[in-house]
């Protein structure tokens, strides 16, 4: 089975829209860090780079973070990934954390430490979709 980026079609989107301005991209691999956003995506470049330093991240003056790094096998570390956007200041949209498009019948322990890291960024969190890597990357709507 081919291996899709599921942050593509997002990333995509995202350059695509003329409502919304890309002002940094992190990605996981090392082979990606210093790519230009546009061409991960197959879009020209558009001028911003790639980067693995979640530090240079977090110091953008972003709005919004939309984070899509597949949790399925990680679901404690994309919180923690997450949370440090929404303490930082930045809202969060995902589709990375299925469970919680239901929040009252996922972890308590998990709504709880976004609800803090919320809180303390006096930021907000949405979820929606379907998990990353299943459908959603491949189902489109013609």
């Amino acid at each position: 089975m081919e291996h899709r980026n599921v942050g593509v079609p997002a990333l995509h989107g995202i350059i695509s829209h003329p409502d919304l301005q890309l002002v940094g991209l992190w990605v996981h691999s090392t082979a990606k860090a210093g790519a230009d956003a546009g061409t991960l995506c197959g879009l020209p470049p558009v001028g911003v780079t790639a980067t693995n330093d979640n530090d240079a991240i977090l110091a953008l003056d972003a709005d919004c973070v939309c984070y899509t790094a597949t949790a399925d096998l990680r679901p404690w570390e994309a919180v923690e990934d997450i949370c440090k956007i929404l303490t930082s200041g930045k809202n969060v949209v995902s589709s990375s954390l299925v469970q919680l498009i239901h929040p009252k019948t996922s972890d308590p322990a998990m709504v709880g430490r976004l609800e803090e890291a919320c809180t303390a960024g006096q930021s907000t969190f949405f979820t929606s979709g379907i998990d990353p890597g299943f459908a959603n990357d491949v189902l489109r709507s013609f």
